[in-house]
């Protein structure tokens, strides 16, 4: 809740002794020195609240490069967001992701992406991730010109965080159904 300073300079002459000394009167010059006192402490109280909500990723605005530094945002995988909201949202799941080495987990993180996908293990310690032959564009003869990748895939973050989340024993392999 924010504070102003004559709540402060209120809190500050109950505190004052009793007596003549310390007069209680609006006009007085005691007054007005707690009134100086207080706009200083309401505006410190003030700033206490915004760093209460710099601290939360999910509201943050003036430490949200600072954020995005600490959880290396723009990582290996993703560009920077566009906007300070999607921003904030890339930083909160990026703290709050737990991660996994199930089967699962990383069907789920491909469904974040709108895609389906499915894994199989052909041998030990390698894996391979099943995804839609829609997502792969593959070169044409007459279609292409000399310099342009033999095969583009649509699957570019979803796949990159699959190679970066994978357990670090492990090799994946992709299939776009070619």
């Amino acid at each position: 809740m924010q504070s102003n300073a004559e709540e402060y300079a209120n809190q500050l002459e109950a505190l004052l002794p009793p007596g003549l000394a310390w007069p209680r009167s609006r006009t007085s010059t005691l007054r007005k020195l707690l009134l100086g006192l207080a706009a200083s402490l309401a505006r410190v109280h003030n700033r206490v609240l915004d760093l209460l909500n710099e601290a939360d990723t999910r509201t943050t605005t003036e430490l949200l490069t600072d954020w995005e530094r600490v959880l290396d945002i723009p990582g290996p995988c993703d560009s920077l967001a566009a906007t300070v909201q999607r921003r904030r949202e890339v930083a909160t799941q990026k703290l709050t992701t737990v991660g996994g080495s199930s089967i699962d987990y990383f069907v789920d993180l491909a469904a974040e992406f709108g895609i389906t996908i499915t894994i199989t293990e052909p041998k030990p310690y390698v894996w391979q991730v099943n995804a839609p032959a829609e997502l792969a564009t593959f070169f044409r003869s007459g279609e292409g010109v000399a310099g342009d990748p033999l095969a583009t895939y649509e699957s570019g973050e979803m796949s990159c965080l699959i190679d970066l989340f994978k357990p670090a024993h492990t090799t994946v392999l992709f299939d776009f159904g070619s």
